[in-house]
């Protein structure tokens, strides 16, 4: 009998090549692997690689305490899948919080990256890996996995990843029985994530290649005036972001006492001040500054004073002017009717990529905005902002989902 001439044919070919990296998720209850997709979504990837080998140095939120690269210390090891919900229509299961409550970070953020050509890597589909973040350019090191679809949540989280094998294990965590809190009653460990590279292109991956914030702690020298204050002499360069921790016990216990952000552009500074009035007289005082030096892309504004802010979005058209001695608000409502007023106070934080922003009215309740710079110009900032407002009853409500905004400086007088 003769053998088919194509079979022949086919052993000949070449099988195509397998390049992938891969993250083996190794927990309490068991193991899974994730496929990390380093093409659309590489600076993301890089990050979660450099934080879960412990390639660089990283800032533990709890204590001020940078980490070490020489021994690595890898971010994830030991940290809990602190918010596990199990909802129709919202399954996720979320780790990479050190103080167990989604409240932190590893001392910096790093933006989103969106293909704008290509939107379906965004989508959250079920069983896919995606950055946590609090709005635009806020994600860090937490991490979520979708137990389902969750269209909401599509071209607001950098999906970087997917389930494809421990499928089971991802389930027995999205089912496991949880608190008031979303998190698991019987505590469930990421003990380590191990990553693999396979073929060639996978292996050319490296991370160190990425432009990626760096933490350090600088050397300083301080001078202590009792009762007084405290000054803190070093340098810190623009686009950097400072934190401040003290211990009044000698250093058995820190406590973060303030962050000051240097914007692209502006000033060094070689000092920091602050005061010792309600420090008592036989505190043993000790310092501990940690900078964070941003890439070139941060943008972002040490402040908003003699700016003013429009963001136009379903809610209607909000300009927001920060005067120095008299901060006022105009808001035209989709009715046409508007609305001015004065600003008691806000409070404004930026991070390196984006900012926080609070601002509370006189008559027209509060709003909390999250704004990230994408250009830069002579006439000011234009980005994405993602926006709330506050109700006694509810607490913050979501009302401008992604919108733009424009900071520019305010207008001269006549």
């Amino acid at each position: 009998m003769r053998k088919p001439i194509l079979a022949g044919m086919l052993l000949l070919l070449p099988l195509p090549a397998i390049a992938q990296v891969y993250a083996d998720f190794q927990t309490s209850v068991g193991n899974f692997t994730c496929e990390l997709d380093y093409r659309t979504s590489a600076r993301t990837v890089a990050n979660f690689i450099t934080l879960a080998e412990g390639r660089a140095s990283w800032l533990d939120e709890t204590s001020g305490q940078v980490s070490t690269t020489d021994p690595a210390q890898p971010f994830y090891d030991g940290l809990r899948f602190h918010r596990v919900v199990n909802e129709e229509g919202f399954r996720i299961l979320q780790a990479g919080s050190r103080e167990d409550d989604g409240s932190d970070g590893p001392g910096y953020v790093i933006p989103d990256e969106f293909q704008p050509d290509a939107p379906e890597t965004q989508q959250h589909k079920a069983y896919q890996l995606s950055m946590a973040n609090s709005g635009p350019n806020s994600g860090g090191s937490q991490f979520f996995i979708t137990g389902s679809a969750i269209p909401s949540l599509d071209g607001k989280h950098t999906v970087f990843g997917k389930v494809v094998s421990g499928l089971s294990v991802v389930e027995s965590i999205l089912t496991a029985a949880t608190d008031d809190r979303d998190q698991p009653i019987d505590p469930i460990t990421l003990q380590h994530v191990r990553i693999r590279k396979v073929g060639p292109e996978a292996a050319g991956f490296d991370p160190s290649r990425f432009a990626l914030p760096k933490v350090s702690t600088p050397d300083f020298q301080s001078h202590i005036d009792p009762g007084h204050n405290a000054v803190l002499t070093f340098d810190q360069p623009p686009q950097s972001l400072l934190h401040l921790w003290a211990s009044e016990d000698g250093g058995s216990t820190w406590e973060d006492i303030g962050t000051r952000f240097i914007g692209a552009g502006e000033k060094p500074a070689s000092s920091v001040q602050f005061s010792l009035a309600d420090t008592p007289e036989d505190a043993e005082l000790r310092f501990r500054p940690v900078l964070t030096t941003y890439p070139g892309d941060s943008i972002v504004p040490s402040s908003l004073t003699h700016q003013q802010l429009y963001l136009e979005n379903e809610a209607g058209d909000f300009t927001f002017h920060f005067d120095a001695e008299e901060p006022s608000y105009l808001i035209v409502l989709p009715s046409g009717e508007t609305k001015t007023g004065r600003i008691v106070q806000f409070l404004y934080e930026p991070d390196g990529y984006g900012a926080t922003l609070v601002i509370e009215t006189a008559t027209d309740g509060a709003f909390r905005y999250r704004l990230a710079p994408k250009t830069k110009s002579k006439t000011g900032f234009t980005g994405t902002q993602r926006g709330s407002f506050y109700n006694l009853l509810y607490g913050w409500i979501p009302f401008a989902e992604n919108s733009d905004f424009a900071l520019s400086p305010l207008p001269s007088g006549p």
